[in-house]
């Protein structure tokens, strides 16, 4: 965080005629807004970065950049694509998103921004659950599974009406019942592995998976939506996750809670909001609440 001292205030006032008595009064909203732009967060161009998580393919100095290494500003950095970022941590312990330029050779500093802490609501209808997996296209399982609670009346789940899920990448009909817990959805490693007939198999990130309910007064599967399922290797995540509760210990458990799941949504995908409370409890003895 960068302040201005009394001297760069005085010179600031100078500038804008206002060191009188009270001096030009039509300037106060101008000064006013400069103060505020030097009280929030800055990064300064001497501070290295500390690398939390690479989205997609960055180098550094022709080699790969891995989470853990320090980028400094003599470094070259090129981004193999529009869509690979980075996120990291400074010097003053602030996440950072770095972003390619267009020539893909330098990069632009937006701020890891607080998820505002609002929960989904209850998926009431067909539209609803079409449109959670629109704006969700990659689902990821926190310690083997995903949960998502969907409305009784509309999805009705027992062993006549259930949710299903059909690999795309296969010409075959395979296809597998999901679990659930009276209102709550629930997708485990177990269902995916089942596909195959075998508890190794291990679903690439370029496969999706197309998810169907079967109500048994119809007879008729509805297609739901099409999305990709990520299983998370969770000694990495809670290296990452660390960095980041430690770079934000001064902040309250809400605001590092809230950061974590902002970090979580940008660099994998959507995970099930009950889970990661639970994870971070268990591994960070954060309140969620």
């Amino acid at each position: 965080m960068k302040r201005l001292t009394s001297n760069d205030r005085f010179i600031v006032l100078k500038t804008l005629g206002m060191t009188g008595k009270f001096g030009n009064m039509s300037n106060y909203p101008i000064i006013i807004s400069i103060l505020l732009c030097f009280s929030i967060q800055v990064h300064s161009q001497s501070d290295p970065f500390v690398v939390v998580k690479v989205r997609g393919t960055v180098v550094r100095n022709g080699r790969p950049v891995y989470s853990g290494e320090k980028i400094g500003s003599k470094d070259r950095i090129k981004f193999n694509d529009s869509n690979s970022f980075i996120v990291a941590i400074d010097g003053n312990r602030s996440a950072w998103i770095l972003r390619p330029k267009p020539s893909l050779k330098m990069f632009e500093l937006d701020p890891l921004p607080i998820a505002l802490g609002t929960k989904p609501g209850l998926l009431l209808n067909y539209i609803q659950l079409v449109q959670f997996f629109n704006l969700n296209d990659t689902i990821c399982l926190l310690q083997d599974k995903f949960r998502l609670v969907i409305g009784a009346k509309a999805f009705p789940m027992n062993e006549q009406s259930f949710f299903y899920i059909r690999p795309l990448w296969v010409a075959d009909s395979i296809t597998q019942k999901l679990t659930f817990v009276k209102d709550t959805l629930v997708i485990k490693h177990f269902d995916i592995s089942s596909i195959e007939n075998t508890r190794t198999f291990e679903p690439d990130n370029n496969h999706r998976f197309a998810l169907y309910y079967y109500n048994y007064r119809t007879s008729q599967p509805m297609f739901i939506n099409s999305f990709y399922i990520e299983e998370i290797d969770e000694d990495t995540l809670i290296r990452e996750v660390k960095m980041i509760v430690h770079a934000y210990s001064e902040r309250s458990q809400k605001e590092i809670t809230q950061m974590i799941k902002t970090y979580l949504d940008l660099t994998y995908g959507k995970f099930s909001d009950y889970d990661v409370d639970i994870w971070l409890s268990q591994h960070f003895n954060l309140e969620t609440k």
